[in-house]
């Protein structure tokens, strides 16, 4: 999929709206919790995480609110770029995602973007790629996100995304078996109050290089309503892809 031109942008609001059970973080004071999914490549412990109190029925919003962003109704085929438009022979869908420098090893599902919300990871160990964004190598921008904590289980899967730093590099392996290294051009942490449209379209609007975003929550959490009040975002851009076998998608 591939977004022809930005004049193509019109405000939409892409928010993912988590269940109970997936948003809100373990009681720091408490024993690390029982039967946890947490992945072990996340090397984190649950001390950061704030205590869900009496707040387990607030639900969470963990991407950015994107206003308006992407025109891309469900379902509709955005049809090829222009011949203007230099697009690399290697293109694929991701299914796998590994980050060293923030702990990450994780498989990676598709989700959707419907009447424009944004599906939830399914869960804490889990990275969404959103269909209605670009393909990995392609130019454009694929959008992920991933939980920062969550509920009875603690750290998830994008914990330490804010710890990356300019230069560390995110490789996601795609269904052709190639792996495409992106590195990361900066990090960003967004107040969730002081978001613009320009703002939102900066973060998961087209690009003009092959590109990749990643958002999970980040910031202060506000105890009374149980939310995040920003997001982490980290941009990432293609600088060599190499050659796999390739592996089906989830």
């Amino acid at each position: 999929m591939s977004v022809t031109s930005t004049a193509a942008i019109v405000a939409i609001v892409v928010a993912i709206t988590f269940s109970t059970f997936q948003s809100l973080g373990t009681d720091p004071s408490g024993p690390s919790p029982s039967g946890s999914r947490l992945s072990a490549s996340t090397g984190a412990t649950p001390e950061a995480t704030p205590s869900s109190g009496a707040n387990d029925e607030v639900l969470e919003d963990c991407a950015v609110p994107v206003g308006d962003v992407l025109n891309v109704p469900f379902g509709v085929d955005q049809g090829t770029p222009g011949a203007s438009t230099p697009v690399p022979q290697d293109t694929a869908s991701p299914v796998s995602i590994v980050i060293e420098g923030a702990r990450v090893d994780a498989s990676v599902e598709k989700r959707n973007i419907i009447d424009g919300v944004m599906e939830a990871p399914s869960g804490p160990t889990d990275v969404a790629w959103y269909q209605q964004t670009d393909l990995l190598g392609e130019v454009g921008n694929v959008v992920m996100v991933g939980y920062v904590d969550y509920f009875d289980v603690g750290p998830a899967v994008f914990f330490h995304l804010q710890d990356l730093e300019q230069g560390d590099e995110i490789v996601a392996t795609g269904t052709d078996g190639n792996r495409y290294v992106y590195t990361v051009e900066r990090v960003e942490l967004y107040e969730v109050v002081d978001m613009t449209d320009q703002t939102v379209e900066e973060i998961v609007g087209p690009t003009q290089e092959a590109s990749i975003t990643l958002i999970t929550c980040g910031g202060e959490f506000d105890y009374d309503r149980g939310v995040y009040l920003s997001r982490t975002v980290v941009r990432g851009t293609l600088t060599s892809i190499n050659e796999g076998t390739p592996v089906p998608a989830r």
